[in-house]
């Protein structure tokens, strides 16, 4: 969680951002600990269906994005609520795209090696007999 939120941070002060850092450090590391914390709960019971946490998981923190940018951008930068909401359909694109992308990674990844190698329970396909 701290690495995304730092990663992100860092992105927004390198590319000339600097009032979003603070703000982009906790949206992003709440993103990230609401999307491991779903498939991980999940991945630790027998039943488990990591890919069904993950896509439940994906929309509550894209919201938690969105609705955190809005705040931020109105209360924080002091945009107001009503310029702050521009921001909102650009935020719920790139939400989409990202949960989009992610899930797709995870889908290529588990017809690899890779989820077995690092110990990530769950998310490889089982290979048929």
């Amino acid at each position: 969680s701290i690495a995304g939120g730092v990663g992100s941070a860092l992105a927004d002060l390198l590319a000339g951002y600097p009032v979003y850092v603070p703000g982009t450090l906790v949206i992003k590391a709440t993103m990230a600990f609401l999307v491991s914390l779903v498939p991980l709960r999940a991945a630790r019971r027998e039943e488990s269906r990591p890919r069904l946490g993950f896509m439940l998981a994906a929309p509550l923190a894209e919201l938690v994005m969105v609705a955190g940018y809005y705040l931020y951008e109105a209360a924080i930068v002091g945009e107001g609520f009503a310029a702050a909401f521009a921001g909102v359909p650009g935020n719920a694109v790139q939400g989409i795209a990202g949960a989009a992308g992610a899930y797709l990674l995870i889908e290529l990844l588990g017809r690899t090696e890779f989820f077995r190698i690092y110990g990530i329970h769950g998310f490889a396909r089982r290979k048929a007999n």
